[in-house]
Order: C-alpha cells, then sequence, then structure tokens
C-alpha cells in the first residue's frame, strides 16, 4: 500500500492522504450501539460518492 518513499514525508501530509480516502467527517456517519456506520446503507468506512462533508460547529472560547 504505502512505499518505502512515503515514510519519509511530513506527517501530516501522510496523515491527509490517509483520511480522504475514509468517510471520517461525513454527515451521514452515525453511531448506533457504540458502533459507527453510514445511515444511507452504503458500507462504512470507505469514502463514497454520498460523501458529503459536515459543517464544522465553532466552540467559545473559555473565558478566565
Amino acid at each position: 500500500m504505502w512505499g518505502r518513499h512515503q515514510s519519509f514525508r511530513d506527517p501530516m501530509v501522510i496523515l491527509m492522504k490517509k483520511e480522504e480516502r475514509t468517510c471520517k467527517g461525513c454527515k451521514n456517519e452515525i453511531t448506533a450501539w457504540g458502533r459507527k456506520a453510514c445511515d444511507l446503507g452504503n458500507r462504512h468506512g470507505r469514502r463514497c460518492r454520498s460523501y458529503e462533508e459536515q459543517p464544522r460547529t465553532s466552540r467559545p472560547c473559555s473565558q478566565q
């Protein structure tokens, strides 16, 4: 899967390449009985054509 030359690259680039093939962050991803699943009935774990990114929610800064 990954060639030897890949291990000498920037770790962030490697992580981003690996994650772009998964359905992590998809708005159709649900958790049922403690396991993640696809709400559309597709196979979970591999990005499909129905992938839609979840809108990010901004967290308020804690005031001290």
